[in-house]
C-alpha cells in the first residue's frame, strides 16, 4: 500500500474520501457519480468499522454508557457525546439519530457568547425528549443568546433540572411556570462561601444563601405544578421559626414526594462535621402526597419544632424518613407524629446519653400501650456510637415485641466511632469490648433464624453472625 509523505497509511475509505472530493470540485457529468461512490464509502467504513455492523439497539447502548456517569455532560468536542460524530460518517449517524445522547447537559453562565448556538443545535438533537440540565453560576450574569434559550426550553421541555447558582433571590431570573419539570435540585455554586455560611451564620453578610427571605424558594416551588422530587443540597436559611397557623400563610403542594434536605462541610478550626441544612423551609410548605424524607441533621434544637409543625400536616403519605439529630431529642413525640411510617434512619450525633436515648426509644416500642405507635415500621436503622452491653437488653425486649407483634422485619445499628483509628488495630477486641452480652447475641440469632434481619456492629462487620 502505498503511503503519503505525512507518514499515514491510505485505506480504501480514504481514496474513495479523496476521489469524492475531486468530483465535487469537478464538472456536473463528473458530479452524477457521486452518489454512487458514496455508497461505496458507507460500505468500505462498515467493513473497517466494526461498530457500524451492530444493531442500532446496541450501538445506542454503547454510545450511552461513554457519557459521564457521576455528572452530567459538558459541552466539550473531546468528550461524549460531542466527540462521537467526528470520529467517522457512520459514526456521526449512529450518533444524531439517538435523541438520549443529547437529553442531557451541564451548563455554565459563565461561557462564551457563541456558546448559546452549541446549545441550541445540541437541544436540537434532543428531539422531543425530556431534558436534563445542571446549570451553574450566576443567573445575572447569563449572556442573552442563553438566557433566550432557557426561557424557551425550561418551562416546557426540562424534567430534571439541577441548579447550583449564587444566590437563592436569583431563581426570580427564571421565568415560570415549569409544567414539565419533575426532579429539581437546588444548590449553592459556591462550596466555600456555602463553609463560610455554615461557621458565622449571622454574623455573614447576606445570612446564608436565601437569607432571611424564603419568598424566592416558595415562588419556584409554586411554579412547578408537577415536580415530585426536590433536593436542597448545602442550602443555609437564616429564618426565625414562625408559628404559622392560617392556611393563607402556607404553600401546598400536592406532587411532591420525596424531599431530601441537607449537606456536609467542615469547619477549619473544627474537626468535627457541620450538620447543615434546609428545614426551616418547612414552616412554609404543606406537602400532603409526600412518601419520603430525608434530612441530612437538624443543625440545632431551634429547628425541631419547625419539623413536629410540618409533619403534623404533611405526615399522612410519609413511609420512609432518615433524620439526623443531636441529643437530646423527643423520639417518642416523633414517632407520634409518623404513624403510617415504615422505614425509619435515626443519625445520632455522637453523646454520651445515646445509650439512655436507645432505651427511651426501645421503651416506646416495645411497652404494650405503645403497640399501636408506628404500627407498620418494617425497618429500623440506627446509625451512633457503641452502646453499653446492658443497654442490648432493651433492643431484644423490643425486637421481640415488634417481631410477634408482626410488623418489624429489620433491625441495624450501626456504630460509628468518634475516632475511626481505635478500629484501625485488635478489631475483635474492639468490636466485643461493648457488644451484646452472649444470651442477648443468642436470643438475637433466634430472631434471625425466625426471618428478622439484624446487624449490631460495625457497616461492614456485624457480631450477630460472629
Amino acid at each position: 500500500m502505498a503511503t503519503k509523505s505525512s507518514g499515514h497509511a491510505e485505506t480504501p475509505a480514504s481514496d474513495a474520501a479523496a476521489v469524492l472530493r475531486e468530483l465535487d470540485a469537478s464538472s456536473p457529468s463528473r458530479k452524477s457519480k457521486l452518489p454512487e461512490l458514496e455508497g461505496v464509502l458507507q460500505e468500505l467504513e462498515k467493513r473497517i468499522d466494526p461498530v457500524s455492523k451492530l444493531p442500532l439497539e446496541i450501538t445506542t447502548a454503547i454510545f450511552i454508557l461513554c457519557l459521564p456517569k457521576s455528572s452530567f455532560p459538558a459541552p466539550a468536542p473531546s468528550s461524549a457525546p460531542m466527540l462521537l460524530p467526528n470520529v467517522c460518517r457512520s459514526w456521526k449517524a449512529t450518533a444524531l439519530s439517538i435523541p438520549q445522547l443529547w437529553s442531557s447537559m451541564r451548563l455554565n453562565t459563565e461561557m462564551s457568547v457563541n456558546f448559546g448556538s452549541l446549545v441550541a443545535l445540541w437541544i436540537a438533537r434532543a428531539q422531543s425528549m425530556p431534558l436534563s440540565i445542571s446549570l451553574h453560576g450566576d443567573l445575572t450574569s447569563m449572556k442573552p443568546s442563553l438566557r433566550a434559550i432557557i426561557d424557551q426550553h425550561f418551562p416546557t421541555h426540562v424534567q430534571n433540572l439541577e441548579l447550583y447558582i449564587s444566590k437563592g433571590r436569583q431563581l426570580d431570573k427564571l421565568k415560570g411556570p415549569f409544567a414539565s419539570l419533575r426532579i429539581l435540585t437546588l444548590g449553592q455554586d459556591d462550596p466555600a462561601s456555602f463553609l463560610v455560611h455554615c461557621s458565622c451564620g449571622e454574623e455573614h453578610d447576606g445570612d446564608g444563601f436565601f437569607g432571611r427571605d424564603a419568598r424566592p424558594c416558595v415562588k419556584f416551588l409554586s411554579a412547578a405544578p408537577n415536580l415530585v422530587e426536590l433536593a436542597m443540597d448545602r442550602i443555609f436559611f437564616n429564618l426565625p421559626f414562625k408559628s404559622i397557623s392560617t392556611s393563607s400563610q402556607l404553600t401546598t403542594h400536592s406532587s411532591l414526594k420525596r424531599l431530601f434536605l441537607g449537606g456536609f462541610g467542615y469547619d477549619a478550626k473544627r474537626p468535627e462535621p457541620i450538620s447543615h441544612c434546609s428545614v426551616q423551609i418547612l414552616q412554609y410548605l404543606t406537602l400532603p402526597s409526600l412518601e419520603r424524607l430525608v434530612i441530612f441533621s437538624l443543625a440545632s434544637p431551634s429547628e425541631v419544632e419547625p419539623l413536629f409543625a410540618f409533619l403534623e400536616r404533611s405526615s399522612a403519605s410519609l413511609h420512609s424518613l432518615s433524620i439526623g439529630f443531636d441529643l437530646p431529642f423527643p423520639i417518642e413525640r416523633l414517632l407520634r407524629l409518623i404513624p403510617n411510617i415504615k422505614e425509619l434512619d435515626l443519625n445520632v450525633q455522637w453523646s454520651d446519653t445515646a445509650d439512655e436515648f436507645v432505651r427511651s426509644l426501645m421503651t416506646a416500642l416495645h411497652s404494650n400501650y405503645s403497640l399501636n405507635l408506628v404500627p407498620n415500621l418494617g425497618r429500623l436503622m440506627i446509625r451512633g456510637p457503641q452502646l453499653e452491653p446492658e443497654t442490648y437488653e432493651d433492643v431484644l425486649e423490643a425486637l421481640s415485641a415488634r417481631r410477634g407483634h408482626g410488623s418489624l422485619h429489620s433491625f441495624k445499628f450501626i456504630w460509628v466511632p468518634r475516632d475511626r483509628r481505635q478500629f484501625n488495630v485488635n478489631l475483635d477486641e474492639v468490636l466485643m469490648k461493648k457488644a451484646p452480652s452472649a444470651h442477648v447475641l443468642e436470643a438475637m440469632r433466634q430472631l434471625v433464624v425466625e426471618g428478622m434481619e439484624i446487624h449490631v456492629g460495625l457497616k461492614d462487620r456485624n457480631v450477630v453472625d460472629v
